[in-house]
């Protein structure tokens, strides 16, 4: 099956991508094994989305928003195993 993009058909194709980063500490505790063990999905502040969704952020700015959500701002709980 061949894979078109939107160069071919001129439709915009939905996807993501899930970038992850070294786990804060309430994320070590969970996310602690595995072929990439201590990593977490990067999260983006509220007040930063608009700023890292800018196409002309300067490569400073991109790394400064680069950083570990803080464990104090997040909430774990045990999930069945099937999800």
């Amino acid at each position: 099956m061949e894979q078109l993009d939107e160069s071919d058909t001129g439709e915009p194709i939905e996807s993501y991508t899930m970038i992850t980063i070294g786990a804060n500490e309430l994320m070590s505790e969970v996310h602690n094994g595995g072929n990439n063990p201590f990593r977490m999905p990067f999260i983006i502040a509220e007040g930063d989305v608009e700023r890292w969704l800018d196409p002309d952020l300067p490569v400073a700015e991109i790394e400064r928003l680069f950083r570990k959500f803080p464990a104090d701002g997040m909430e774990a709980y045990e999930v069945p195993k099937a999800m």
